[in-house]
């Protein structure tokens, strides 16, 4: 395991139990370890809750921080919550059904330590089988920054599991949401 980065992972999680398993896996598959992550559940009724409590019970105690909720907001109420109870310096946002390249956090949080003036960053999404293997990042990456416009453009290039935020960050997701709460959070940001 390299080192840490300043950075909390915040999983949203809401009867996720045939996701939640590879999503958190994939955070610790990292080539840079995260500070902590954060796992909301948003009053599942499935057997989410002992998954979570199972893959807690095998990493070094506070790692792995599990919050319940009675019932259920949404996925937008919760991910505010991790947010709020976030240490790092960074905010990576995952969502239970999905999963990460192993270099992400390594990548994005070496980027916004670098540029300090930056205080969100995101990527491309790719989404592939299960089966089939995670690509290679090219050799040749580059880096484009946004502007207010661009965003609104071309906001749908980037989707909430590649968004990596300053905790500072004064805006924060509509909780009143149920759909389309990702697209006005990148709506305020522009």
């Amino acid at each position: 395991m390299s080192d840490r980065s300043p950075v909390s992972v915040v999983i949203p999680t809401y009867n996720s139990q045939g996701t939640i398993h590879r999503a958190v896996s994939s955070v610790l598959a990292q080539t840079s370890q995260p500070l902590e992550i954060i796992v909301v559940d948003d009053g599942s009724i499935d057997s989410t809750v002992s998954t979570v409590e199972h893959l807690s019970r095998s990493l070094s105690p506070g790692f792995l921080k599990f919050v319940r909720l009675e019932s259920n907001h949404g996925c937008y109420y919760a991910r505010n919550v991790g947010w709020d109870l976030a240490g790092g310096e960074f905010l990576a946002l995952l969502d239970a059904d999905d999963s990460w390249h192993p270099r992400k956090l390594e990548i994005q949080a070496r980027y916004m330590l670098q540029h300090t003036d930056v205080v969100l960053t995101g990527h491309r999404c790719s989404y592939i089988a299960n089966e089939r293997a995670v690509p290679n990042i090219p050799a040749n990456w580059s880096v484009s920054r946004m502007s207010s416009s661009r965003l609104l453009m071309f906001w749908c290039d980037l989707c909430t599991p590649s968004l990596m935020v300053r905790r500072e960050f004064p805006f924060r997701f509509d909780a009143a949401k149920r759909f389309s709460g990702d697209r006005l959070f990148l709506l305020q940001v522009a």
